[in-house]
């Protein structure tokens, strides 16, 4: 998780938010605990001229807000290429969270503590306290036939030599490939994870 001011906003901090005069613009995603935490309202950002910036906006109207708020990563993927685009059309100032948010944020489930590590970005001049996801995980719907899931799970076991080529920081474990904590695992896939031995 991620925080970033532009540097002409003069914000240092996300408490400075609530009680700012000025019009406030925040673009980002999956930020509403930290909005809630910091005690950041949409009316109110709206009723002083600001808002929250909707998902689908351009890169330069994005990049045109005063905070930025969400999951990030060194990926250029839809969900976290906000990151690369404001960091490049910015001077960016990236902010501390509150430990007791951070202690919050962790409680969620598939989250766990971490450090953004320094220069992660343009602009990351500290390590950052905060929380990541440490896995991503690949879905099918509850009706996905078993061998279609055990298919998948198959190929990826057996051409995880791929993730490795990729432009993008993704991996694949076989002693955490059936962890999860907020998604229960495919009874397909489960069935080729026993036959390897990941999951007894």
């Amino acid at each position: 998780m991620l925080a970033a001011a532009s540097k002409k906003s003069g914000l240092t901090s996300l408490s400075q938010i609530k009680d700012r005069k000025e019009a406030t613009w925040i673009a980002g995603t999956n930020n509403s605990i930290v909005l809630d935490y910091y005690g950041i309202k949409a009316d109110d950002l709206k009723a002083r001229g600001g808002g929250t910036m909707p998902g689908n906006a351009s890169r330069e109207k994005r990049a045109s807000a005063d905070v930025f708020i969400g999951t990030g990563l060194l990926a250029n993927t839809p969900e976290q290429r906000m990151w690369y685009e404001i960091s490049q059309l910015n001077d960016l100032v990236f902010l501390d969270f509150d430990e007791p948010l951070i202690a919050k944020m962790a409680q969620q489930p598939g989250y766990q503590r971490a450090t953004v590590p320094l220069a992660l970005f343009r602009g990351v001049t500290h390590p950052i306290p905060t929380v990541m996801r440490p896995n991503h995980l690949i879905y099918v719907r509850d009706e996905a036939p078993d061998d279609f899931a055990y298919a998948v799970a198959k190929a990826l076991d057996e051409h995880r030599d791929l993730f490795q080529v990729q432009l993008e920081p993704w991996y694949y474990d076989p002693q955490t490939v059936a962890v999860s904590k907020t998604i229960p695992l495919h009874p397909g896939a489960a069935r080729y994870y026993r036959e390897r031995g990941y999951v007894k």
